[in-house]
């Protein structure tokens, strides 16, 4: 029954918990109960046999004294008669045959002519015997032992007394066992769903958030356990899933705007070109249509690029390339756009520096990085390429003098289309910096970002130490 409700799939946690601590408390009481009796039992014929024992001496005492008729006298006083009368004592010659008898006021249940007449001649029944009662599980210890003058006595006592104190604590025990029970399983009830009412809570913060309501959170419970670490964990884990759903939802909108504005412009030149029937208007409008077509190809190639390099399939063509050119060619690339925000773009990649790498990606990379330094930077601010080789490894450098990033924003900045901040007039498709991270992670590198000592971010990117590529890679400036 107890296995068949632990190992029950339909069985609450509560129910298992509750069955198993009273199961587990019952069995523990069981043991303590079997043991504290036998070691009662124990203890008491111990002592009855101790005290047979002393009265053998006694009497053995009282016959070397006054022989027969001195025992007899001292049994049958006033003053001994009410001690003696628990005890059966018995003389005996070296026949069997009994000078000296005095029953016990408890020997009418056993059968003793039947024992007696069983007895071999006492100089071959020294020491301890028992009598089993007729119709009662008491017994009657003998004690016999040699006197002297071809003498033996027997003394003997019930275990009536020590089987009624035994009786009385079993009946004890049973009715406290009884109690105990009832109040452990109403105590193990009320503890185990106590216990377990922060997952209870759980549960119900889970079934409110399927349901949509994002903004519910599982209560702190008040204990210091680890199902209060887990709701806390929960709870962390639900603030940033709202945050990457939040930001996904702006992303996927900025994402759908670019989308559908080259789409737009494109659907738009066509059709004026193809009302106005003029050839150079429609060689115009597949120029524009042509240009609308490749952001989208790009913002495509974007994409494919963080899945590819996500899933571990995105193919690099390492060659040994000079860093500093890359530099020169991305401040080419953004001169005419920081000219016109009127914002220094300088290129501080130490020359020389020659690392495996993959050209375009690696380019694609400062690009991205440069392009954000440029939105978020204000006018007459100064962004700067660095780019030296630290502890073996080859560190880039973008900074800017912007805003900075909202810490809050830090782990979430790198995930494809999140947007860092709504509320900026400058607007992207939130894939730069997560297309960033993949690249460089390809190459087995890292990036992080830090604030700098004054206004500004500085974006580093890590590649690891040259030599671990080197067998692949093609020397190319």
């Amino acid at each position: 029954m107890f296995f068949r409700i632990i190992n029950s799939p339909r069985a609450s946690i509560s129910t298992r918990l509750t069955v198993f601590f009273v199961f587990s408390f019952a069995l523990c009481l069981a043991a303590t109960f079997a043991f504290t009796y036998l070691k009662l039992s124990y203890s008491l014929e111990k002592l009855s046999r101790e005290v047979i024992s002393s009265k053998m001496r006694e009497l053995d005492a009282v016959i070397e004294k006054g022989g027969l008729g001195g025992l007899a006298s001292f049994i049958n006083s006033d003053e001994e008669r009410v001690r003696n009368a628990p005890f059966l004592v018995r003389v005996l010659t070296e026949s069997g045959e009994a000078v000296f008898s005095k029953t016990s006021q408890q020997q009418k249940t056993f059968d003793f002519a039947t024992f007696y007449g069983r007895l071999p001649p006492p100089r071959n029944t020294l020491g301890w015997r028992s009598i089993q009662a007729v119709d009662d599980e008491d017994t009657f210890d003998i004690l016999t032992e040699h006197v002297g003058r071809g003498l033996y006595l027997q003394i003997g006592k019930s275990s009536e007394d020590r089987d009624s104190l035994l009786e009385s604590v079993e009946y004890d025990f049973a009715w406290a066992t009884v109690i105990f029970v009832v109040l452990s399983v109403g105590l193990a009830l009320w503890y185990a769903r106590r216990a377990l009412r922060p997952l209870a809570n759980l549960t119900n913060t889970i079934l409110q958030i399927e349901h949509g309501e994002f903004s519910r959170r599982v209560p702190d419970p008040l204990a210091n356990d680890e199902l209060r670490e887990l709701s806390r964990t929960f709870n962390r884990m639900i603030d940033r899933i709202e945050r990457l759903v939040t930001g996904m939802k702006q992303s996927v909108d900025n994402l759908a705007h670019d989308i559908r504005t080259p789409l737009t412009r494109a659907r738009a030149r066509a059709e004026a070109a193809i009302l106005s029937g003029d050839q150079a208007e429609a060689c115009t409008a597949l120029e524009d249509v042509t240009e609308n077509l490749n952001e989208l190809t790009a913002l495509v190639d974007q994409l494919l690029d963080i899945s590819e390099a996500e899933s571990g399939a995105l193919k690099l063509k390492l060659q040994l390339v000079e860093v500093s050119t890359i530099g020169e060619q991305v401040v080419d690339l953004y001169q005419v756009v920081a000219e016109d925000r009127q914002i220094k773009l300088v290129n501080s990649i130490q020359s020389g520096i020659l690392w495996p790498v993959d050209r375009l990606r690696i380019k694609r990379v400062i690009a991205n990085l440069v392009d954000n330094a440029i939105k978020f930077s204000p006018s007459e601010a100064t962004v700067e390429i660095r780019g030296f080789v630290q502890n073996d490894q080859l560190v880039l450098e973008v900074l800017d003098r912007g805003h900075g990033v909202d810490p809050a924003s830090l782990p979430f900045i790198w995930d494809r289309l999140y947007q860092a901040d709504a509320s900026r007039s400058e607007k992207g498709s939130g894939l730069g910096l997560a297309l960033v991270r993949s690249i460089v992670e390809a190459h087995g590198g890292s990036v992080e970002v830090n604030e700098t000592s004054s206004a500004g971010s500085c974006f580093r990117v890590i590649f690891p130490p040259a030599s671990s590529n080197l067998r692949t890679a093609n020397p190319m400036t």
